[in-house]
């Protein structure tokens, strides 16, 4: 919705307006609950003057939104329960690594040490030995010690998983491909 504000040219009276006739279930009916003026003018929300959309947005996340120990214990569950979904490819699996890790840290207060992390995202990359073997050569055979260490074991995962999924343009297709000429039609 905050991007759908921000792109739109309606005046915060027509947004807030659009966006309950939008809505469904028990934030439609709630919604609905507005007054005209309230839609028109917005209202007072712990006691400070706000916009329609702001006072619309604010009451259905008062009365909707996960409270504080649930987003907090959801957050640390998903980074604890992190694993590869079925078919996903390496980049995705370490974006959506970051992003869970972030949120944990962020939502859950939560945060594991860099080699936890290492650990978790190589058991979630499902590796072989050779591989992990290989992977850790740079930190003598154990896990990252810093951050700067954990994010070059990122990029060495993704080159990885990259030649191993036959992925576009990766360096094994390059380097065992045909050779392309420089010039059009030779």
């Amino acid at each position: 919705m905050s991007l759908w504000i921000l792109l739109t040219d309606l005046h915060p009276h027509q947004q807030c307006a659009a966006s309950i006739m939008r809505f469904g279930g028990a934030a439609r009916e709630m919604a609905r609950m507005m007054t005209p003026q309230e839609m028109t003018l917005g209202g007072v929300r712990n006691d400070i003057a706000v916009d329609p959309v702001t006072f619309l947005l604010s009451g259905l996340h008062s009365r909707f939104t996960a409270l504080e120990e649930e987003s907090c214990l959801t957050s640390m569950t998903e980074m604890l329960g992190f694993s590869r979904r079925p078919t996903e490819g390496v980049t995705t699996l370490l974006a959506r690594y970051e992003t869970v890790r972030q949120c944990a840290a962020v939502e859950g207060q939560f945060t594991m040490s860099i080699e936890g992390c290492a650990l978790q995202l190589l058991r979630a990359c499902g590796l072989q030995s050779q591989h992990i073997f290989t992977l850790l050569q740079p930190y003598e055979g154990r896990l990252p010690q810093n951050d700067e260490q954990f994010q070059h074991l990122n990029t060495q995962l993704r080159r990885h998983g990259q030649i191993a999924e036959g992925a576009q343009g990766n360096v094994s297709q390059v380097l065992n491909g045909p050779m392309r000429s420089a010039r059009p039609g030779t």
